[in-house]
């Protein structure tokens, strides 16, 4: 009985100067090893790629573009060994984990090309992109795979997005601590990196502090300019506007906890899929907020230039929009979009 076939097609550069050569290759499905199964998806993925995405691995000469150059060049025998030497057990793994990256990396690029986003041409190795390579190998976990694949994907295309220590910190990470960056932390810290969420998540932000993926920041968030209202997204469907002038904390009185630049670049970079939506984290956001503002006062820079005519009613001390700044939260806000809050506020403030 004849195995069926997975089967690649295309063509690559046989030298900068030359023309391009074609190949045509057939790899068993029932593959008789982990190497040959993670081989066989790859085929099958490049095969569901567009062609920009296969060429820019088949013209790269760099380590993750291996297996593509191995399979062009006819060298798929070590996947039918059967009996291997420790040494070759351990190699056939890292290739096995490698290949499983450049599947999940191929993944990435092709999405990025479906949304018009643009890809590079060749794929250029930095130091960091061998150390993300590298940690790749060693792990057979799929949901770290998938994470090494999205952070290589960003480093490729915008290089110097990621840093070493950013890579160095997640090395010592498990998938439990990225499921509780994902969703319990994440989705409730704003673009500033500021933690909105619940208390009630302390040992997580513990936990986090000892991995040193976020820090209790001693100052509130507040605008820096005299009658600005602090504004940050919260999320791609959302903005907090605060009253002009004010600190605002989400913790208590002057304490706040922030991501570090590590954990902000994992959480800018990588598009991980949290189990709460935006609009249930935004209520969780608001809930929370809505308890602390009775900390919030007059930030110290600001409070010998401005005088307030009336006290700020709880209702009018922050407001959080959509896209087109129509007022979401509180429910019961006197305004509807965020020029009429902003010009509530300032009619309320007297510069001394």
């Amino acid at each position: 009985m004849t195995n069926k076939q997975t089967k690649i097609s295309g063509s690559y550069e046989i030298s900068p100067v030359t023309q391009k050569g074609e190949m045509d290759i057939n790899l068993p499905d029932e593959a008789t090893n982990e190497l040959g199964l993670a081989t066989a998806r790859l085929i099958d993925t490049f095969n569901n790629s567009s062609k920009r995405v296969f060429d820019m691995f088949c013209n790269s000469m760099s380590t993750l573009g291996q297996p593509i150059g191995e399979i062009i060049k006819g060298k798929t025998a070590a996947i039918e060994l059967a009996n291997q030497s420790l040494y070759m057990k351990l190699a056939m793994t890292k290739e096995t984990n490698m290949r499983k990256l450049l599947a999940y990396a191929a993944e990435e690029f092709e999405e990025k090309v479906v949304n018009g986003e643009d890809i590079p041409n060749h794929l250029v190795e930095t130091d960091e992109i061998l150390l993300i390579e590298e940690n790749a190998s060693l792990t057979s976990n799929e949901e770290f795979l998938k994470l090494w694949a999205k952070l290589y994907t960003e480093e490729t295309c915008k290089h110097g997005s990621i840093n070493r220590k950013t890579i160095k910190v997640l090395e010592t990470l498990n998938i439990d601590i990225i499921k509780i960056l994902e969703n319990n932390i994440f989705p409730f810290c704003d673009n500033n990196g500021f933690y909105w969420g619940k208390m009630h998540g302390i040992s997580d932000l513990l936990l986090l502090q000892d991995y040193g993926l976020i820090e209790t920041n001693p100052i509130c968030a507040s605008s820096i300019n005299l009658n600005e209202s602090y504004a940050v997204r919260l999320n791609k469907d959302y903005i907090l506007y605060c009253y002009p002038n004010i600190a605002c904390s989400a913790i208590i009185k002057s304490q706040m906890y922030r991501l570090t630049n590590c954990a902000l670049e994992i959480k800018n970079n990588v598009k991980l899929s949290p189990e709460i939506t935006s609009e249930e984290a935004i209520k969780i956001i608001y809930e929370h907020i809505n308890k602390s503002i009775e900390y919030w006062k007059v930030a110290p820079e600001f409070e010998k230039k401005i005088h307030l005519k009336n006290t700020i009613k709880n209702n009018e001390m922050f407001i959080i929009c959509d896209n087109d700044n129509n007022v979401v939260y509180p429910k019961n806000s006197p305004f509807k979009i965020y020029n009429e809050f902003y010009e509530s506020a300032m009619a309320n403030i007297e510069e001394i």
